[in-house]
């Protein structure tokens, strides 16, 4: 007997386009906590026809996929390589840069924060959105750079 699962692989991989069957496959593999299973099929969608002029939607998955790298795989690099991604085809995912700086700040890597913190301050954004991502350059100026 198929599996549900198996079936929303099958149909999936049947025809990546199909963004039904994608949504499907996505919330059975998230509930079964097969990571890796599901970063292959991110990156299956990510490259469909269906999203060759959806560069929006495409960053989205390519954040999504950058999640579940760094949350649930301890990928940090695989996870910034993703962000990066989702900025190359989304230059204004917010998610993707507060993704990013989150990790470098975890590194120590306070200049390189800063200077996507400084990007993602320009981006249009509500004032408390801006006034929380000039806090915390702030904080890391404060901190940690203060003496250089």
């Amino acid at each position: 007997m198929t599996s549900l699962l198996d079936r929303h692989r099958e149909r999936f991989l049947a025809n990546p386009d199909d963004g039904q069957a994608f949504t499907a496959l996505e919330e059975e593999l998230h509930l079964a906590a097969q990571w890796d299973a599901l970063i292959e099929v991110y990156q299956c969608r990510i490259h469909s026809a269906a999203l060759a002029d959806a560069p929006s939607e495409r960053a989205q998955l390519q954040l999504r996929m950058g999640q579940v790298q760094q949350d649930r795989c301890n990928d940090l690099d695989g996870a910034l390589e993703c962000y990066r991604e989702a900025l190359l085809s989304d230059s204004k995912c917010r998610p993707a840069m507060l993704r990013m700086r989150k990790v470098h700040t975890a590194r120590g890597q306070w200049e390189i924060a800063l200077q996507i913190a400084e990007v993602e301050v320009a981006l249009p954004q509500p004032p408390p959105d801006r006034a929380r991502v000039l806090s915390e350059m702030g904080t890391i100026w404060l901190d940690h750079l203060q003496d250089r």
